[in-house]
């Protein structure tokens, strides 16, 4: 059996969470208000659409 992974190209966030892993609803509102601050928007180099300055991944704190 066959397994195709169909993503959007057009998506602008992705939230990705472990099986073993919780996150809190106003953390994610939180994370992606972070990543969405203008002061905080990546700069991609178009050619290899790579991010060159900026960010492209963030994460919450981790604690145990």
């Amino acid at each position: 059996m066959e397994v195709v992974a169909h993503f959007a190209t057009d998506f602008k966030y992705m939230v990705t969470v472990d099986d073993d892993q919780t996150i809190a609803r106003d953390a994610v509102a939180k994370l992606v208000a972070t990543i969405s601050h203008p002061l905080n928007q990546p700069i991609i180099d178009r050619n290899n659409r790579k991010v060159i300055e900026g960010y492209g991944i963030i994460q919450p704190r981790l604690s145990t």
